[in-house]
């Protein structure tokens, strides 16, 4: 299955999501999953690109023109790069059977309410999990539902996306995919 990871590529984070960030990436690698990422080396996702490299796994990077310098730093088998930050998350859609949203920044919530969007008004059934480790979405998630119950979006929007908040609920979640595809 072709993952895309949304996380953050943030340095200073603390520890404990940039091992995450490996973790996820190591059960995606044991699971032969392939890896949709934003091309970048630093933070979580360079984590989570690098963990791809060292088990040897399939990569492909999603840029935008102002990012493709970043194809020179990094070994990807594949890439694609677009002319617009909002065709770039098109893309990422479209490269994706999966869409994994770990703790990020602004880029990532970018991306995950532009999938969702698109999810949304092309009822598309690419899957987007919100992995909301040590409650780092909780503030969010209360948001979108504060949003609804005052009839700024309806329950589509909040069906759009599942949540997870550990390694080993991913991986069921995902098994239980493939078994529907099956």
């Amino acid at each position: 299955m072709r993952v895309f990871v949304g996380c953050s590529t943030s340095s200073v984070v603390p520890i404990k999501y940039r091992d995450l960030a490996c973790e996820v990436a190591t059960m995606l690698t044991h699971n032969g999953h392939k890896l949709v990422f934003g091309g970048t080396q630093s933070g979580m996702m360079g984590k989570c690109y690098m963990t791809f490299k060292y088990e040897e796994a399939k990569t492909k990077a999603v840029l935008d023109i102002s990012e493709v310098a970043v194809l020179d730093d990094v070994d990807v088998d594949a890439s694609k790069v677009s002319p617009s930050t909002f065709q770039k998350r098109e893309n990422i859609y479209i490269s994706s059977e999966l869409i994994l949203i770990l703790p990020g920044e602004v880029g990532t919530l970018a991306e995950l309410f532009s999938i969702m969007d698109e999810k949304i008004k092309k009822h598309g059934e690419i899957p987007i999990v919100l992995f909301n480790y040590d409650n780092f979405y909780t503030p969010l998630i209360k948001f979108l539902k504060d949003m609804e119950r005052d009839g700024f979006i309806n329950e589509s929007h909040l069906q759009a996306f599942d949540v997870v908040s550990d390694v080993k609920s991913l991986e069921m979640y995902i098994n239980r995919l493939e078994k529907k595809e099956s």
